[in-house]
């Protein structure tokens, strides 16, 4: 079988390197770089990769590689019981 060539534009910044200041973030509580939450959100980590790396990257893509680097994502209460009625 013939390997396929990629489309589209190669990854700006490395996965490895993403995924590395993530988990080094998520050792942390969100309030110690300054934000007035209780827990991480995907978005969160996407301001702080802008601001600490200047890594553009989507909410929607981390969302992806947190559960690849045993992150597991967990929805408040109020949520899960909105999903459950739906």
């Amino acid at each position: 079988m013939a390997h396929k060539p990629k489309v589209g534009r190669p990854p700006r910044q490395p996965k490895s390197l993403i995924c590395g200041v993530l988990n080094i973030l998520w050792d942390y509580m969100p309030g110690t770089p300054g934000f007035q939450r209780s827990r991480w959100s995907s978005e969160l980590f996407s301001l702080l990769l802008n601001k600490l790396c200047k890594v553009k990257i989507h909410n929607s893509r981390i969302k992806k590689w947190l559960p690849e680097i045993g992150i597991v994502r967990r929805l408040a209460e109020e949520q899960l019981k909105k999903l459950k009625r739906h």
